[in-house]
C-alpha cells in the first residue's frame, strides 16, 4: 500500500486527497484549491504552478466560495482512494456474516463486488450463473486490479453494467439505454473498443512528449549555454572599451560613460532574458513530465471510463505545451550591438563631436547622414512607403502601397543599387522573418519575400482576413493586425490562424484601428490609431500596458523613418 500511497497525497496539504480536482497540470484536494483561489485568484484567474498558464474560474458570476467545487473531478485518483481503503479494511467472507459468522476472506469475486472464504468460494464456483464470474486471491489483489476489473452500473438501469459507449453523447451506457435513449445515436461502440482508441492515441501523445522532452533538454542546455557567452562576451566587450578609453584625452570621459551604460543596458537585458526562457524552458518540461507520468498511470491503470475522460483534454494539453516549447525554442541568439574595434580608438575624438555628446546631457542628437528617393522605373504614382523593413546586411526594403511593389536599396560602401518586384495587390506592412525573408501583407494575402542577389517572391499565402500591420514573433508565427472587425490575428506561414486577440479578460474591446505591430520580447505592440494609443498584449491576450503619448505615425524602429516618396536615415 506505501506505494499508492504517495499517490493519493495532496501536494498542498500531505493528507489524502478529498474530493479531489483537477486544476491544469495540478491535482489537488477541492478544500485546497478553494483556499488557492482566496489567496492567489485575481480577477478569477489562476496560474498553474507548472506550467504556468493562466486558468479562468468557469462561472465567477456565482459565489466565490464556490468557485473550487467547479473544476473537473478526477475520478481517476477517487477510484484509486476507494479500491486502496477496500483493501486496507477488515476483509470478511460476505455470506458468513450475513449469517453472523466470523469468516475470514480468502478472494474476491468482481462480478459481485463481494469477499468469500474457502466454503463459500467453492459454492459460489458451483452455481450454475456464477461459475464464470472473474475472481482473485486477496493477497495477490492490488489496487489497481481492483479499480480495472470493478464493474460500473448504469445509473439509469442500476441492474445493468456499463459496456457500451455513446460518442455522439459522449457518455458510457448500457445495452438497455443503447436501445432506448440513444436508439438514433449513429455512433455506439463496445466501451472496450473506444477505450483501446484513447489508449492508441495517449500512447502517441506520450510518445509526442517525450520527443518535447529531449527537445526541452537541448533547448534548455543551448539556453544557458547561449547566456553563459553573452555574459562572457560582455566581460570581454567591457574590457576592450576600459582599455581604449585610456588611449584617449579627459575629454572622452563623458562619452565613455555613455558607452558603458549602453553596453550595460544591452547585455543586461538580455542576460535575464534567456537565463528567464531556460528556466521556462524548465517549467515546460516539468509539465510535459507531469502529463507523461499521468498518461502512464491512465494508460496502465485506469479504468475504460477514467481513460476516456481524461485522454482529450490531456491530448489539448499537449497541443498547448508542445506549442510553448516551439515558440521558446525558437528565441533566436541576440546580436552583439555594442563592440568596439582598432579603427575606433583612432577616431573617437571626431566622432564624439559627431555624434554631439554633451557634458551632463542624455540625449543624442541626429544628423542626416544621407537622403535618397524611392522613386523608381515602372512607378505609375507618387511612392507611398507604408513600411520599412532593415535587413541584417543593412539594405532596406520598402513597402509601396500606391505603386504596389516592395523596393530593396542595397548598400555597398557608399554606393547603393536599387531593385524593384511588383505585386498583385497593394501591400500594406513587412516583417522580416529571417537573414534574407519578409513576410509583406497585401489584399487577402501575405506574400514570403526572399532578397538573396535580387528580390525574389517565394511564396503567396492566401488568408481569410485583410490584413494591414505584421510583425513576426518567431521565422514560423506572425502576428497580424485586422481593421475589419478590430483585431490583432496569431498565424502561421501557411496562414491557417492560431489565435484571436480582440478583447480584454472582462469582455471589452481591445482595439479600434489596429496597424502597425512590434513584437517586444515576445510581446505584441499595437498602434491604435482611433485611440491614439499603443497597446502592449501578450501572445494569450493579457494586456502588458497602454501607452497614450505623442506618437508618431510613421516611426518604425531599426533607426529608419519614411514618409511620402524620400527615406531619412539617422
Amino acid at each position: 500500500m506505501e506505494d499508492w500511497e504517495k499517490m493519493l497525497k495532496c501536494p498542498r496539504c500531505k493528507k489524502r486527497f478529498v474530493d479531489p480536482k483537477i486544476v491544469c497540470c495540478q491535482r489537488t484536494c477541492c478544500e485546497c484549491l478553494q483556499k488557492m483561489i482566496d489567496n492567489k485568484a485575481k480577477n478569477g484567474v489562476l496560474f498553474c504552478k507548472i506550467c504556468n498558464r493562466a486558468v479562468l474560474i468557469p462561472d465567477t458570476s456565482k459565489p466565490k466560495r464556490t468557485w473550487a467545487r467547479q473544476f473537473p473531478a478526477d475520478h481517476f485518483l477517487e477510484n484509486l482512494k476507494d479500491a486502496v481503503c477496500q483493501l486496507e479494511g477488515k476483509r470478511l467472507c460476505y455470506v458468513c456474516d450475513s449469517r453472523k459468522q466470523v469468516s475470514d476472506a480468502r478472494v474476491f469475486c468482481f462480478e459481485c463486488d463481494t469477499y468469500f472464504c474457502h466454503t463459500c468460494e467453492e459454492a459460489h464456483r458451483h452455481m450454475p450463473k456464477m461459475h464464470n464470474h472473474k475472481m482473485v486471491q486477496l493477497d495477490v489483489l492490488t489496487p489497481v486490479e481492483l479499480m480495472r476489473n470493478r464493474k460500473r452500473s448504469c445509473k439509469t438501469h442500476t441492474n445493468k453494467s456499463l459496456e457500451l459507449f455513446c460518442k455522439d453523447c459522449n457518455q458510457a451506457i448500457c445495452a438497455e439505454c443503447a436501445s432506448s435513449t440513444h436508439q438514433k445515436c449513429a455512433n455506439v461502440s463496445s466501451l472496450a473498443n473506444v477505450a483501446e482508441e484513447k489508449k492508441r492515441m495517449l500512447k502517441s501523445a506520450e510518445k509526442t512528449i517525450r520527443e518535447g522532452i529531449e527537445k526541452c533538454e537541448e533547448s534548455s542546455q543551448r539556453l544557458k549555454s547561449e547566456g553563459a557567452e553573452i555574459a562572457e562576451i560582455k566581460k570581454q566587450t567591457v574590457e576592450e572599451i576600459d582599455g581604449a578609453f585610456h588611449a584617449v584625452s579627459d575629454a572622452l570621459s563623458q562619452r565613455k560613460k555613455k558607452l558603458m551604460k549602453d553596453i550595460s543596458t544591452h547585455f543586461n537585458k538580455d542576460i535575464p532574458q534567456f537565463n528567464d526562457l531556460a528556466k521556462r524552458m524548465e517549467k515546460i518540461k516539468g509539465a510535459m513530465k507531469a502529463n507523461t507520468e499521468f498518461i502512464a498511470e491512465l494508460v496502465n491503470n485506469a479504468s475504460d471510463i477514467d481513460l476516456i475522460e481524461n485522454a482529450d483534454r490531456i491530448r489539448h494539453q499537449t497541443d498547448i505545451m508542445l506549442q510553448q516549447n516551439a515558440e521558446v525554442a525558437e528565441t533566436p541568439k541576440p546580436k552583439m550591438l555594442v563592440k568596439m574595434d582598432d579603427l575606433s580608438v583612432k577616431n573617437f575624438v571626431e566622432l564624439v563631436s559627431l555624434l554631439g555628446a554633451e557634458v551632463g546631457s542624455t540625449q543624442v542628437k541626429g544628423i542626416l547622414v544621407k537622403k535618397m528617393t524611392t522613386k523608381m522605373s515602372g512607378d505609375k504614382a507618387i511612392p507611398d512607403i507604408r513600411d520599412i523593413v532593415v535587413m541584417d546586411s543593412g539594405a532596406l526594403l520598402a513597402i509601396d502601397n500606391k505603386n504596389s511593389c516592395v523596393k530593396g536599396i542595397i548598400f555597398k560602401g557608399d554606393q547603393f543599387s536599387v531593385q524593384r518586384l511588383a505585386l498583385k495587390s497593394q501591400p500594406w506592412g513587412g516583417a522580416k522573418l529571417q537573414d534574407n525573408m519578409i513576410a509583406v501583407t497585401g489584399l487577402k494575402v501575405f506574400y514570403i519575400i526572399s532578397l538573396t542577389e535580387e528580390l525574389t517572391l517565394h511564396n503567396t499565402v492566401h488568408t481569410r482576413k485583410d490584413y494591414w500591420g505584421i510583425c513576426a514573433l518567431s521565422p514560423i508565427n506572425l502576428a497580424c493586425s485586422c481593421k475589419y472587425p478590430p483585431c490583432v490575428d496569431i498565424v502561421d506561414i501557411t496562414g491557417r490562424r492560431l489565435r484571436t486577440i480582440d478583447q480584454d479578460q472582462y469582455g471589452n474591446q481591445l482595439f479600434e484601428m489596429p496597424g502597425y505591430l512590434g513584437n517586444l520580447g515576445g510581446r505584441i505592440v499595437v498602434s491604435d490609431r482611433c485611440k491614439k494609443a499603443l497597446i502592449c498584449v501578450d501572445q494569450l491576450g493579457q494586456v502588458v500596458f497602454t501607452y497614450t503619448g505623442e506618437v508618431w505615425t510613421y516611426w518604425k524602429g531599426n533607426g529608419y523613418m519614411g514618409k511620402n516618396q524620400h527615406l531619412y536615415q539617422r
